[in-house]
């Protein structure tokens, strides 16, 4: 087996990742390529000759708990990205030429269909802080899969994500917390995505 089909196929895996990466890989999941994301997530972590292997492996099973969380709930990756820096300045610049029409003052006018769109903006921008974050649309997206109350799901991601974050952004990159985070990765992927049927199937058959 040559570098570039060892980078597509599961060789090395372990159990655990195996399984995971197989279920990735089905049909259930094809929408988006998760598998590749896991798998690569692993590869880069056995290039000995990357000094930031660990921060890409964080980057990618960021992405990969996102995109797996839109197959669980069609509604989150709708919600567009606010651009927070465009809308403040779509937001000074209309507010400007409203003062320009009210050059007389605002008492006693009446609120035109530009100044009403303006007020509108406003009020997008005022309330963008109140939108729930990356990690909180993610979690609210798993509440669909019966796994994710198994045991403690919840505060188990919420600690796995803060970690994937701090490492992303270069905050904590010891190697050996990088290998214990990337350890609970695994085993918390292992429990959202198989269920306890699958596992009795697959002793039964062995």
């Amino acid at each position: 087996m040559n570098h570039q089909e060892k980078q597509a196929s599961n060789e090395d895996l372990d159990e655990t990742q195996i399984k995971v990466w197989e279920t990735l890989n089905g049909p259930a999941y094809h929408k988006w390529p998760l598998s590749t994301c896991y798998l690569g997530a692993i590869r880069v972590i056995y290039n000995q000759n990357n000094p930031d292997r660990y921060v890409q492996a964080a980057h990618s099973l960021r992405e990969l708990f996102e995109k797996l969380s839109w197959t669980f709930s069609e509604n989150v990756y709708k919600q567009p990205e606010f651009n927070f820096k465009q809308n403040k300045k779509d937001c000074l610049i209309r507010l400007n030429k409203d003062k320009e029409r009210y050059s007389n003052g605002w008492e006693q006018q009446t609120i035109d269909t530009d100044l009403s769109i303006t007020l509108d903006l406003l009020s997008l921008f005022l309330n963008e802080p109140n939108r729930p974050s990356r990690m909180d649309r993610i979690m609210i997206a798993f509440q669909n899969n019966p796994a994710w109350f198994k045991d403690s799901s919840p505060k188990e991601f919420k600690n796995i994500w803060n970690r994937l974050e701090s490492v992303s952004h270069h905050s904590s990159v010891v190697e050996s917390e990088c290998k214990v985070l990337l350890e609970d990765c695994d085993k918390f992927l292992y429990t959202l995505l198989i269920s306890d049927t699958d596992e009795e199937q697959d002793n039964i058959k062995t």
